[in-house]
């Protein structure tokens, strides 16, 4: 529980320094469209990884058995991935942060004003200031095959569920979005 509290401190310092780095409207290149276009994307964004997933830990605040007053906030999903050991790039961005924390490595791709983490990885194959687009591999899980994933608009973490395609009976199916 307490290295749970490192981690998403380390990304929370993580995001509020790239935050502030950024201009608001970065384009991918002058054949694609602006990245900025993410909040439109809201309810359709594809699962983080190339096969299924189920959500082992949801957003906000989650009381613990048996105590009446502990409580542990998460500030996104934790999510284990059934099938397929690819991360990939919900959108089209840049990478503005790779980083490990005791043997686990992330990234974080800003979306102009907005962020997706992606914690648990044993392989990175991005860096960086790297242009991704959606469904890019930007890394691979490890043996306990789980993804701690975030969202966030500047700082503020948002519900990752609100912004990836509906869930059917709390497992995801990785359905590419043309």
């Amino acid at each position: 529980m307490e290295m749970k509290h490192i981690i998403f401190f380390l990304l929370a310092l993580v995001t509020f320094d790239v935050a502030h780095a950024a201009p608001k409207y970065i384009a991918v290149n002058e054949n694609d469209t602006c990245i900025s276009n993410f909040a439109l994307m809201k309810g359709l964004l594809p699962l983080p990884c190339s096969g299924s997933a189920t959500i082992m830990k949801h957003f906000g605040d989650d009381r613990i058995e048996g105590s009446q007053d502990s409580v542990i906030t998460s500030k996104g999903l934790v999510l284990k991935i059934e099938s397929g050991n690819d991360v990939e790039a919900i959108y089209n961005g840049i990478v503005s942060s790779v980083f490990s924390f005791k043997g686990k490595a992330g990234v974080i791709i800003r979306h102009g004003e907005y962020l997706s983490v992606y914690f648990g990885m044993a392989k990175i194959c991005v860096s960086k200031g790297e242009t991704v687009k959606t469904h890019q591999q930007i890394g691979t899980l490890g043996k306990d095959k789980t993804l701690d994933f975030q969202v966030r608009h500047n700082t503020e973490p948002l519900n990752p569920e609100e912004w990836l395609k509906p869930i059917i009976n709390s497992v995801y199916s990785n359905q590419k979005v043309s």
